[in-house]
Parts: C-alpha cells; sequence; structure tokens
C-alpha cells in the first residue's frame, strides 16, 4: 500500500475528511484528558460505577494520540505513507476501543441495575469487582482484535480507501464467520443485555415509587429524592449509551450490509461517512458526564475555578471519600472531613 495513490474519492472530499477527523482528534484528547484529571483531582467522584467512564476515556485518549494520526495523515495525503504496518495498527486500534465501548456500556448497565435492584455492597469489595470486570473486558476485545493479524478474517482499507478496518466485504466463509460472531458477540448481545438491565431498574423504580408513596406520602421530601436519585443514575447511563449506539449504529449497518448483501452497490462515500460519524464515539461519553452528571460537572467547575482550593483540598482526600461525603463538599464547598453533615454520614 505504501506510495499507491488513493482515488475513490474527490481531491477535496479527502481533505475535508482529513479536517473532521483533526477536530474529532482535538476534542477527544481535550474532553477525556478533563475527564481524567477531574477523576484524579477529585477522588470521590472515582466510584465503582464511574471506574468504566474512565477506562474509556483513557482507551479513547490513547486512540487519539496513537491510531488517528495515521488516519489523518492518510486522508490528507492520499497515501498510506507507512504501508500496511499503518493500515493494521489503524484498524486494530479502532477495532479494540469501539468493541470495548459497547462492552463497558454493558458493565455500566449492570452495575446500575445491581446498585438499584439489589441495593449496594461493601463498596471495597464492589471496586474489586469492577476492577476485574475491567480487566477482562479489555482481555477479550485485546484478543478478539487480533485474530485478523492471526489470519481469521483480515484487516483491509475500506470505503474511501484512505482507512481500514475488518474486511467486511469479502465473502470467504472465514472472513464471514468471524464478521457473523463479531456482531452477535460486540453488538447483539451486550445491546440485548443493556436493555434488560434498564427494563429491569425501569421497573423497579416504579415499583420503589409506589411503596415510598405509601410509606411517606406523594409529594413527601424522602419519596421525591430517593426515587429520583435513583432514576438520574438510570438516566445518565441509558443516555450514555443511546449516544454511543446511535453514533455507531450507521456504520454498523452498512457494515451488516456489506456482509449479507451486495458490498459493491454501497458507495464509498457512504462508509466514508459512516466510519467519520462513529469516530465521534469517542468524545461523546465526557460531554455527557460534564452536561448530565451534576456533581462531575461541579468537580470540574471546581478544579479550574479554585484550583489553589482544590491543591488544599487533595491533601485532605488522601483516601477515597465516599459518594454522599462527594456530594456534601460540591454543594457546600466545604472540607468533607471537616463538615458535621460528614461526621453523620460516617
Amino acid at each position: 500500500m505504501a506510495g499507491e495513490i488513493i482515488e475513490v474519492l474527490d481531491k477535496k472530499i479527502y481533505y475535508t475528511i482529513a479536517a473532521v477527523y483533526i477536530l474529532t482528534m482535538l476534542t477527544t484528547i481535550i474532553t477525556n484528558s478533563i475527564v481524567i484529571l477531574t477523576f484524579y483531582k477529585v477522588r470521590c467522584l472515582l466510584t465503582p460505577s464511574s471506574l468504566p467512564i474512565l477506562s474509556l476515556a483513557m482507551a479513547d485518549l490513547v486512540l487519539a494520540v496513537t491510531v488517528m494520526p495515521f488516519g489523518i495523515v492518510a486522508n490528507a495525503n492520499r497515501i498510506w505513507l507507512v504501508g500496511d504496518f499503518g493500515c493494521h495498527w489503524y484498524a486494530y486500534g479502532h477495532t479494540v476501543v469501539g468493541f470495548s465501548s459497547i462492552l463497558h456500556h454493558g458493565v455500566i448497565a449492570v452495575e446500575a441495575a445491581r446498585k438499584i435492584v439489589r441495593g449496594l455492597r461493601n463498596a471495597g469489595a464492589r471496586r474489586r469487582g469492577m476492577i476485574t470486570t475491567i480487566v477482562v473486558v479489555w482481555a477479550v476485545v485485546l484478543v478478539w482484535g487480533t485474530m485478523p493479524l492471526i489470519g481469521w478474517s483480515s484487516y483491509g482499507p475500506e470505503g474511501s480507501g484512505a482507512v481500514c478496518s475488518i474486511n467486511w466485504k469479502s465473502t470467504d466463509p472465514t472472513d464471514v464467520s468471524f464478521v457473523m460472531i463479531t456482531f452477535v458477540l460486540f453488538l447483539f448481545i451486550p445491546v440485548i443485555i443493556i436493555m434488560a438491565c434498564y427494563t429491569a431498574i425501569s421497573y423497579d423504580l416504579r415499583r420503589m415509587a409506589r411503596i415510598a408513596e405509601k410509606q411517606w406520602g406523594r409529594k413527601a421530601q424522602m419519596t421525591i429524592a430517593r426515587v429520583l436519585a435513583k432514576k438520574k443514575s438510570m438516566w445518565t447511563g441509558l443516555i450514555m449509551f443511546v449516544a454511543i449506539f446511535f453514533v455507531w449504529m450507521p456504520y454498523a449497518i452498512i457494515s451488516f450490509l456489506s456482509v449479507i448483501g451486495t458490498p459493491e452497490k454501497i458507495p464509498p462515500l457512504a462508509f466514508a461517512l459512516a466510519a467519520m460519524f462513529a469516530k465521534t464515539s469517542t468524545f461523546v461519553n465526557p460531554l455527557i458526564c460534564f452536561f448530565w452528571y451534576h456533581k462531575f460537572r461541579d468537580g470540574t467547575k471546581r478544579i479550574y475555578k479554585n484550583s489553589k482550593r482544590m491543591a488544599s483540598l487533595q491533601k485532605a482526600w488522601t483516601t477515597s471519600c465516599n459518594e454522599a461525603a462527594c456530594e456534601i463538599h460540591l454543594r457546600t464547598n466545604s472540607y468533607p472531613y471537616h463538615s458535621p453533615d460528614f461526621r453523620q454520614v460516617r
């Protein structure tokens, strides 16, 4: 592939795609860096439920720094300057992070269902269990992404020819088997699990609301606070999943049609646009965290509006505070270990 001019699309289209990829890369780096920095500075936000979000942020940041530049250079020059290695590295990176994204959202949904339906367990046990789960997720996607490199299917140019991915268009039975199993493992099963979890959460919230109403009345503050807190937790995870599902769906549909239909009838531009749209998934989660998750938003604002105070608070937070103390701190701007509310929580 090295030195071969790519001429599938008009030259201006390649330049436009390269410009969009640059914007995507910069946005991904900025937003995910903010997420990582916020979790690092405000340790009480780093609960077991938020560990998958941190894991994805780190993966998306690494992807933007080490993989996306290959696609930018290829589109800008219409040449794979580093040949097959660049193609394979680009495809492997996006495949691994893309597959891990849907699995991470499955983990978030299962954790949310467990927390709301079954109640909280020991925080230490939840954290250890979540870390183990995340390690397993990464092990699975790293191994699965290696399969095309060792002969089960392959990585190659797609759509515009300037980027690479799994060989969706191959009619070879071996390649088709890999693609079909991929769709089952990393799309159909996770989506079913995620929808089942959020359905169970929704049912439990309605049941909880009825019980709370009988005990305290419809307008009682405890009724409202209890139901709204759990509903907020459900919606945060659900919105993240829907957003990721939305940006990946065009690419998934076109890829699936390439397997079961006639791939030569799919315009290269359609593949290129779907792939470009899917790349925006790398900064969707950070934006949702900031605009929807108020504790995260408050923590981020605190870092940049009062950096000196955060530096002094970091000394007090040598150990992670619990979620209730974090909520008190972010709302009252008080030192959590010195506030009377925190002593009551503990």
